[in-house]
């Protein structure tokens, strides 16, 4: 994680919370403190209240409305959640239902419930693919930052290091196919630009043979959007 690796976590009635709490302290991040509900007893249960909706997972995709028919949760672990850790969704009794973690340059998320039935009813709910979908897209690139938001069709822009002068400069597309890439000059740094992403998947640019930059196309997240045609401004 130090590095930029990324970690995503549902937690099962059956973990050993000692071992995720020495794993997770020395990054911070939240604390399984104890069980609450029993997997398997569905007449207790909370469900999603909230989120954050600034979040770059959620920030102009989820709205209030995809809370309609919100996930029930029958057995999850109440968290000690550290200033480190940000909440980003919220449970109907307040208590965190995903957390984030900074760690370097990883990011770590958690959600303190599982996937299995007995447990939740998540992963039979229509907002769990597009969510996972935008977690996957946010591990996986950067989505706070606008250029790194690259769906099929849309450029890539590139800023080079102004001290150093690179040339022989090309992409590879995820079908092995490789174009040069002219190097360009604004009014305060070079760059190159890259427009044919046609085909969804990781993109490479090397200059003089040696890796520089990837960065990941994707399918325009609006495709995953379960608001009915009707609802859509």
């Amino acid at each position: 994680m130090q590095n930029g690796g990324n970690l995503a976590f549902f937690l099962g009635d059956r973990i050993d919370p000692r071992a995720y709490n020495d794993f997770w302290k020395p990054l911070g991040a939240a604390q399984v403190v104890a069980l609450h509900g029993t997997a398997g007893q569905k007449e207790s249960f909370v469900s999603f209240q909230s989120f954050l909706n600034e979040h770059p997972i959620f920030k102009d995709f989820f709205s209030a409305q995809h809370l309609a028919d919100a996930p029930r949760v029958y057995a999850y672990y109440q968290m000690m959640v550290p200033t480190a850790t940000q909440r980003l969704i919220y449970f109907s009794n307040n208590d965190p239902a995903l957390l984030e973690t900074d760690y370097g340059r990883g990011k770590l998320l958690v959600f303190p419930f599982d996937l299995e039935p007995a447990a939740s009813n998540f992963a039979l709910k229509a907002i769990f693919v597009p969510l996972v979908y935008r977690m996957v897209q946010y591990l996986g690139t950067d989505l706070s930052g606008e250029n790194n938001r690259v769906t099929v069709g849309r450029a890539y822009i590139k800023k080079l290091p102004v001290m150093q002068n690179m040339e022989n400069i090309v992409c590879r597309n995820p079908l092995g196919e490789v174009y040069n890439l002219p190097k360009q000059q604004d009014a305060k740094e070079p760059f190159v630009s890259f427009h044919e992403t046609e085909h969804p998947g990781i993109y490479v640019i090397s200059a003089q043979g040696k890796i520089i930059d990837e960065f990941a196309v994707n399918t325009d997240p609006r495709e995953a959007d379960v608001t009915p045609l009707s609802r859509r401004p």
